[in-house]
């Protein structure tokens, strides 16, 4: 939209290990970065807030918002990203309960001019106000590729969970389709 401000639709879909694909529902998305990385290098910061509508298959409540601050440092060859996330219950039984926490963070290693490997790491620590006990927290790592071959770009990680309450192994994807 502007140099600051992107729009986004996500269409997050599953495929179990039975075959079967399913189409989980839709996310709209904004992004804001109005502190953009130096030439050189250096710090950038902004906001993405998410709207979704997801099958129930997938979020015990269906309706949510997510809060993500962007903070982190780029360079040439390096990027390092930190989002303290909050994920906003709009409607169901956790409509009426104080937001989760969920923080993440990205190293990645600029490997040829367009592409970059890195470690990425997912948790959600449980409400603000009640964090979950680290055996119960939801933490997942990837070791993660981003693409960027103008005008497309993709990334794609294998994720392993570190703790019971998550999915063993994640494979995901999320391909980007320039709408000009």
């Amino acid at each position: 939209m502007t140099r600051d401000l992107e729009a986004g639709l996500y269409l997050p879909t599953e495929r179990v290990s039975g075959g079967s694909l399913y189409e989980a529902g839709a996310k709209l998305r904004m992004k804001w970065l109005p502190l953009h990385t130096p030439e050189g290098g250096g710090p950038f910061a902004g906001l993405n807030v998410e709207l979704s509508q997801v099958a129930e298959r997938f979020e015990r409540d269906r309706r949510a918002m997510e809060a993500r601050p962007m903070l982190g440092w780029h360079s040439a060859h390096w990027l390092v990203a930190f989002n303290p996330t909050l994920d906003i219950e709009l409607a169901g039984p956790g409509k009426s309960q104080p937001p989760d926490f969920a923080p993440s963070l990205k190293v990645s290693r600029t490997v040829t001019d367009w592409a970059a490997l890195g470690l990425e790491y997912y948790a959600d620590l449980g409400p603000i106000t009640d964090i979950k006990p680290y055996g119960r927290q939801m933490r997942t790592l990837y070791v993660a590729i981003d693409v960027d071959r103008a005008p497309w770009a993709f990334n794609f990680g294998i994720g392993r969970g570190l703790s019971k309450e998550t999915d063993a192994w994640t494979i995901k994807m999320i391909f980007e389709i320039p709408i000009d």
